[in-house]
Order: C-alpha cells, then structure tokens, then sequence
C-alpha cells in the first residue's frame, strides 16, 4: 500500500467525516457568537 495515494486520495467515507467536523465547528462558532 501507498501511503501517499491513501493520504491524497481518501475514501468517500473519510471524506464525509472531514466534512462533517468541519459542518460541527462552523455551527459551535457559529453559537459561541
């Protein structure tokens, strides 16, 4: 396995997660304001 084909090609399900983080943090900030 290449390490780097993992890191620059992630899974659709790596993806989601990522997005979903980021979906989290801009709502706390969003109500910490």
């Amino acid at each position: 396995m290449d390490r780097t084909r993992v890191a620059y090609s992630p899974t659709p399900d790596e993806v989601r997660a990522l997005s979903g983080r980021f979906q989290l943090r801009d709502c706390r900030d969003k109500r910490s304001l």
